[in-house]
């Protein structure tokens, strides 16, 4: 809503018109439509203009004198009307050659088109003037044939076509006439305006003129129909009057009726009409329904303070209806009393002249006419806005030479397509946007156009006030369009008005207010940002900007933020925490900062928001070590957590105390200094329960310190908490609940700080624990006079005498004496007891009670004294009679029930033995779920399942009963045999068949027990898995894979008919090193098998390269791809997600990715156990691994039930495994290069071990799947299938996956992991090479005897450890050199088999652009049943053969 103090409408002259067609003549009338303006002058010529641009389109000269009146068809503006003092009426078409003219023998004052004029073939119109008939015209039906035929150039002239009939006559001039849509016609003359309705050929009403108006030959009335927008529509039709100073709003109602009511004038006379041919067709009907009466009445009557010129219609809202209609219009404010009344005067004798003569008249004195106004007049009568014109020579004119009129501004059609001619289909083409519409101010010598003043001109004027937040809301509301829009304003924008803004704020010291509004003014201008930075700096005033100052889009000069760093580092420092802990470390140097802050922090005697702003540069900046002092010293409680998360504990080793001290702060303390125990013993507050501190019993600090003890010495922390022994024994205390051997150096002083500080569970400590001296325990019991652990240590020291007389003498309790006895099982101690109790008549009675297999009670009753007097006693005789009766009556029962079972028992044993053994068929399934299950032979054959996951069996089988006897001494082949047909069904691979390929497979091994468990200590082994063909543990299960495949493809091809296309096999495989050459002398000159294999490029050792690449065979084809491991597992695993590709060239898989290889691998932790003496003690295996598929088989053999402790995952420096363990996050690290350490793509770092060197463990996948199975088992497979797809895919997408603690818990269950570091790979080589025994392990090997050897010290003395290794050293040459460097390594180490071999002739094909390229090679060399290849060309370069003799 617009205020008074803002203009509604905005005003512009319509050039060039004005200079163009009133330079030598005066406008008289105005008319306008959708398209065009029309314009009649007193020449009597009418100009057609157009309304967008001013620009006159044509001109025509009508009349010989003044235009009185025009009108536009309504159709399209088509037919343009005018009548004139001339007494003619000319219809001129503006598309054909169509014109009418008619000749009346009077001046004209007005005219009206029928509505539709050019559709209708009547072309009727209504006219009158100074003769006071109101005719009306139209084509004569006998003659409109002849007229149409006979249209020239020039068309009819003269009335001669067209029949007239009068309607009305003799009631003075007709000064206007509107002839409305619905038929209704309404014209005015000196009486009054008369409302006729066409369809019923009645006159509706008149409205008189009021007593005392004004001559109507000066004051000119306007007539407006407002009609509802449907034709349909019931709402009521409007009829506007502005007449001299009065506006009247005439409502007229359709009603449907069957009578025709009279039709009176509003003063009750009756209306003078002829009627004759009002009917018919021949004029106009009621459009719709037909509507047979109306009623008429005044529904507002406003008298003005002016005389009304022009009046139409004006809506304010953006959906007018008839009652709420404004008003505009265009007043004239008339001279002076005296001058009005000369002009009357003067005006009477000489009305029948024109205004000319008057003017020229000598006794015609006009005082200056007043500028004439433009008001909106609400419908209530109320005046909204009033607007005074300078119009040209406005001090000449008077009421009736002005004309406002509507027009339609933009956007429509233009006005060329006027004399372009009719369109096609005849219709008016419609505008794209809504039009705007204008208004249109008309003097004799000017031509204005009002407009509404829209968003942008509001903006404008908000501005020029300087009320800039408005404007800045009223920017937003724009569109891109309007914003950039060429008009008065130009471009409109949020920066050039914000600044503006920015500039008023500043200028009144509103600093904070323009600090905010900054980031929605200057957007991603850097220049901008940093210069008005720079004037909040001039103005004392940066710390008010900071917070809205942006780190990116965009990022500033360093130069910037160094500046208000160094601010709030003297002004505010609460803000530059904030700011330490918001901003992007990109956005200024660290170490700048870092410095800047520890000078200051100097001079501060410690600061604490100092301390924390350094703290979290600290962590900023990668360097957690320095941070955690900062952390300890503020007291913050995620202290804990930050020593966690990154690996700190070398770092507080030496600060357990502190740790401790600052733990037990922030732990709430019972009230009091003592606690009191049930015994009535005070205990130190010290202890309190794990309720009051969380999840850890004795706080956040001794549960790090009990977790990692690892990696922080027990030693080391129990010398530091020694000046704190209460927080020494919450520390012994946790050792001991975690592992009591972990204690075992520490026993005495564990129960001596237990008697200080938790005596009331001494007594559990001391029947647990076996690590303390007796004789010392007892002392301080005895010095605590502790009886109850005094009598407990007393037993245990064999004095049980001395124990007994303690209970009898100290504590009187003969039940717990009886209790004593029957634990020591001591004949003697039943005899003290009942020596004792003979003259205690309460003691017997207890006796009594408790005779039993223990107490003999012939015996008892013996001892009773004569005399004695025991209460109760003939009651207890009765119960023992009772009892053993009971006892009798239960043993016979018992022995009835015992022989029943055994018989039931013996039937089912005898049943079980002699009947059939039936065995559902293993099946197996995908990780990432779907319906399908396939047999062994389909897994092993399709390898990755087309959604991506990994197979699985669908049940774990269980072991014979008797396995670790009956299979113990067996062959490794044997045991192979054996533990294989748990999974394969006879139905697919017969036993004799599968004894076959076992046999096969591992007659290739060097060794004659396949692989030979080696001792290196008495604890300690190394089960050695590298005496295959290629030297490598890969050969266990690719030798039987090879042979699986054969085999499977023969007995298919086998089965089919002659001529009927062979099956044939292509191996599609990914090897950092050991699995390439393993798979290719599994596979290689086998039929129908052809194999590809993908290494990274300069990623594996010489040695494994050559391996590889020197086997000739035609179906065995090596590809070196740029890149890492990673990648090109990624191209494996997406051809076999290809399924057009996967079917075309049958692929498979040889990776552990395929069941069979885990399956052939779970036999060698088998065969160590087994390896073992029977009576060895729980075993625990060591597995160094990269692609989790050698520790995945030992997880199989634990679930199949191979007794073993936890596996652990020992890794190198890609430590995502290890990783995982610690966090229960599975997650991609781009790591920065360490220790010299090169950073490849992806993250991933080459280490001295190679195979390992792996970013993402494809079967990591297998073993996630079965904790998301137990993790919700209530969901079952397919609720495990969904979780783990879920976890597949966020992997995938964000390179990292959470799963959650509870699943975390599960995995540690079975396994721990550690982390090993190139250096102490190295360390590890040197050590085990300067044994007793030398050993020379390969960097892989070395791995997991690192991390065996950080085991060692925490476990039991009788654990056994077996570590894998993986490869023979000779695989790895430089590394092993590198730290065995006098090692004479030919002679000592390499194998006859690998001696020469990167001599040998080779074949390598290059592959530069990945995926594609791969795919190219297999099209080319595949060994397909199809004629399928590349044509030789271009595709040559990308596909290099290189030989090397």
């Amino acid at each position: 809503m617009y205020t008074l103090t803002e203009l509604v409408l905005k005003y512009s002259r319509l050039e060039p018109a004005v200079s163009e067609i009133l330079a030598k003549d005066k406008a008289s009338v105005i008319a306008s439509s959708s398209r065009i303006i029309a314009v009649g002058t007193h020449a009597g010529m009418v100009h057609i203009l157009s309304p967008t641009t001013g620009q006159k389109i044509s001109s025509y000269r009508a009349h010989t004198a003044s235009v009185m009146d025009i009108v536009i068809s309504d159709d399209g503006s088509e037919f343009i009307g005018t009548c004139s003092m001339d007494g003619k009426v000319v219809i001129n078409s503006l598309l054909t050659p169509e014109r009418y003219i008619h000749q009346f023998p009077r001046p004209l004052r007005s005219l009206a088109l029928e509505p539709f004029f050019a559709k209708r073939s009547s072309k009727a119109f209504i006219c009158g003037g100074m003769a006071g008939t109101l005719s009306f015209m139209e084509k004569a039906w006998s003659l409109v044939g002849g007229l149409m035929g006979g249209l020239g150039g020039g068309g009819g002239t003269g009335g001669g076509n067209h029949k007239e009939t009068i309607l009305h006559e003799g009631e003075g001039p007709i000064w206007a006439v509107k002839w409305a849509n619905s038929g209704l016609v309404a014209w005015a003359n000196d009486l009054g305006v008369k409302i006729y309705d066409t369809s019923s050929e009645k006159l509706l009403t008149y409205i008189d003129r009021p007593a005392n108006s004004p001559r109507a030959d000066l004051y000119k009335p306007t007539l407006h129909f407002v009609e509802p927008a449907s034709a349909t529509s019931f709402e009521p039709i409007m009829l506007i009057i502005g007449w001299a100073d009065y506006i009247k709003l005439v409502r007229v109602r359709s009603r449907i009726s069957h009578s025709v009511p009279s039709s009176l004038s509003s003063s009750g006379r009756p209306a003078s009409i002829h009627r004759s041919a009002l009917g018919g067709s021949s004029m106009p009907g009621v459009i719709g329904a037909q509507k047979e009466g109306f009623s008429v009445e005044i529904k507002s009557i406003f008298q003005l303070d002016c005389h009304i010129s022009s009046l139409i219609p004006f809506e304010t809202s953006e959906k007018p209806t008839s009652s709420g209609l404004s008003f505009l219009v265009l007043a004239f404010l008339p001279p002076s009393d005296s001058t009005r009344k000369s002009s009357s005067s003067i005006s009477d004798e000489n009305d029948d002249d024109d205004d000319e003569d008057n003017a020229s008249s000598p006794m015609f004195r006009r005082v200056p006419s007043l500028r004439p106004e433009l008001r909106i007049i609400s419908g209530q009568g109320e005046e909204l806005s009033s607007d005074a014109l300078t119009l040209a020579g406005y001090e000449q004119w008077s009421c009736n030479d002005y004309w406002l009129v509507p027009t339609v501004l933009a956007p429509g059609s233009p006005p060329s397509s006027i004399s372009a001619g009719r369109s096609s289909n005849g219709a008016q083409e419609k505008a794209t946007k809504k039009p705007e519409v204008g208004y249109v101010v008309l003097s004799p010598k000017d031509i204005v156009v009002a407009r509404k003043r829209g968003v942008k001109d509001h903006i404008a004027w908000l501005v020029e006030r300087k009320r800039y937040q408005e404007a800045l809301d009223h920017v937003g509301k724009l569109t891109d369009e309007e914003r950039g829009a060429k008009d008065e304003h130009g471009e409109i924008s949020v920066r050039g008005i914000g600044e503006m803004f920015l500039r008023s704020l500043m200028e009144s010291a509103e600093y904070e207010k323009a600090a905010s509004l900054c980031p929605r003014v200057l957007d991603q201008d850097k220049k901008a940002w940093e210069d008005w930075i720079f004037l909040f700096a001039q103005k004392h005033q940066l710390q008010v900007i900071i917070p809205y100052v942006p780190t990116t889009r965009p990022q500033l000069s360093d130069m910037v933020y160094e500046m208000m760093f160094a601010h709030m580092l003297t002004h505010d420092k609460p803000s530059l925490l904030r700011i330490i802990k918001t901003w992007p470390s990109s956005t200024y140097r660290v170490p700048t900062v870092i410095d800047a802050i520890e000078g200051l922090l100097a001079d501060s005697s410690g600061e604490a928001i100092l301390m924390e702003c350094l703290a979290e540069l600290y962590l900023i900046n990668g360097q957690p070590a320095k941070a955690l002092p900062y952390f300890i010293r503020l007291r913050r409680s995620n202290v804990f957590d930050l020593i966690r998360q990154y690996d700190l504990f070398e770092a507080v080793k030496d600060q357990a105390l502190l740790l401790v001290e600052f733990d037990s702060e922030l732990i709430s303390k019972p009230n009091g200094p003592y606690n009191v125990d049930e015994g009535g013993r005070k205990t130190k507050s010290t202890i309190v329960s794990s309720k009051e501190k969380g999840t850890a019993k004795h706080g956040k600090a001794i549960k790090l310190l009990v977790d990692h003890c690892h990696s922080i010495p027990i030693a080391r922390v129990f010398s530091q908490l020694s000046e704190r022994p209460e927080f020494l024994y919450m520390y012994l205390d946790s050792l001991f609940e975690k592992d009591p051997y972990l204690v075992l150096d520490y026993g005495d002083e564990h129960v001596e700080l237990c008697a200080d500080y938790d005596a009331p569970r001494l007594m559990d400590l001391l029947r647990s624990s076996v690590d303390y001296s007796l004789e010392k325990a007892y002392y301080i019991c005895k010095a605590k006079d502790f009886v109850p652990e005094m009598v407990f240590l007393l037993g245990r020291m064999g004095n049980n005498k001395d124990a007994l007389m303690l209970i009898i003498e100290r504590l009187n309790d003969v039940q717990r004496a009886i209790e004593f006895a029957r634990e020591q099982n001591d004949e003697d101690l039943w005899e003290d007891l009942l020596h004792y109790s003979e003259n205690k008549p309460a003691f017997i009675r207890v006796l009594l009670q408790n005779v039993g297999a223990d107490i003999d009670p012939i015996m008892l009753i013996r001892r009773i004294k004569n005399g004695l007097e025991i209460p109760g006693l003939k009651d207890a005789l009765i119960k023992i009679l009772q009892d053993f009766q009971l006892q009798t009556t239960l043993l016979e029962n018992c022995q009835t029930i015992l022989n029943s079972d055994c018989n039931a028992v013996a039937v089912k044993l005898y049943k079980a033995r002699t009947r059939g053994h039936y065995r559902t068929a293993m099946q197996y399934l995908s990780t990432r779920g779907g319906q399908e299950r396939l047999s062994f032979e389909e897994a092993v054959l399709t390898g990755l399942a087309p959604n991506g996951g990994l197979y699985i069996p669908s049940q774990i089988p269980s072991l014979p009963a008797d396995w670790e006897t009956s299979w113990r001494g067996l062959s490794f082949s044997e045991l192979s045999h054996k533990v294989l047909s748990l999974f394969i069904p006879e139905s697919e691979i017969p036993s004799d068949d599968l004894k076959t390929l076992v046999d096969t497979s591992y007659g290739t091994f060097r060794h004659p027990e396949t692989t030979p468990l080696h001792q290196i200590a008495s604890n300690e082994y190394i089960l050695e898995l590298f005496h295959g063909p290629t030297f490598a543990f890969k050969d266990v299960a690719l030798q039987f894979l090879g042979n699986l495949f054969e085999y499977f493809l023969k007995r298919r091809n086998a089965a089919k008919k002659e001529g009927e296309q062979k099956e044939k096999l292509t191996i599609v495989g990914a090897t950092s090193g050991d699995t390439g050459s393993a798979a290719i002398y599994g596979v290689r000159g086998k039929e129908d098998i052809s194999i590809f294999m993908l290494f990274p490029k300069g990623r594996v050792s010489p040695i494994q390269e050559a391996q590889m690449t020197s086997v000739l065979d035609s179906n065995v084809h090596c590809i070196a791809v740029e890149g890492t491991f990673d990648d090109c597992q990624d191209t494996v695993k997406s051809l076999f997600s290809d399924p057009k590709f996967n079917s075309t060239h049958r692929l498979g898989a040889v990776n552990s990715i395929n069941w069979a290889r885990i399956l052939a691998q779970i036999v060698y932790y088998f065969h160590a156990y087994l390896s073992l003496p029977p009576s060895s003690p729980q075993v625990q295996f060591v597995v160094p691994t990269g692609n989790f598929g050698d520790i995945l088989a030992g997880y199989y053999a634990k679930r199949l039930g191979l007794p073993m402790a936890k596996l652990v995952v020992a890794t190198n420096e890609n430590d995502i495994l290890a990783r995982f363990w610690k966090t229960g996050r599975y997650e991609k690290v781009d790591s920065a290069p360490e220790n010299g350490v090169a950073k490849s793509e992806g993250g991933v770092k080459e280490t001295l071990s190679p195979a390992m060197d792996i970013m993402v463990s494809s079967n990591f996948e297998r073993l996630l799947w079965y904790l998301a199975l137990e993790a919700n088992y209530d969901k079952g497979v397919e609720g495990a299938s969904a979780l783990l797809k879920g976890w597949m895919d966020q992997l995938k997408s964000t390179g990292r996956v959470d799963v959650g603690q509870s699943v975390l818990a599960l995995a540690k269950r079975d396994f721990d992991a550690q982390r090993v570091s190139d250096e102490q790979t190295t360390a590890t080589i040197q050590q085990y090479y300067s044994n007793s025994k030398p050993y020379v392990a390969d960097p892989h090997t070395a791995v997991g005897l690192t991390v065996t050897q950080s085991l060692l010290p925490s476990s039991p003395a009788d654990q056994i450890f077996i570590t894998l290794s993986t490869a023979h050293p000779a695989k790895f040459l430089s590394a092993v050199q590198q730290a065995l460097p006098s090692l004479d390594f030919d002679a000592k180490v390499m194998p006859v088999e690998l001696r020469g071999i990167e001599d040998k002739e080779r074949r390598l094909i290059h592959v530069h652009d990945g995926e594609e390229g791969v795919r190219r090679v297999v099209e080319r060399f595949a060994v397909n049943g199809k004629e399928i290849g590349v044509e030789v060309g271009e595709g040559e370069a990308d596909l290099p053969v290189v030989a090397a003799a």
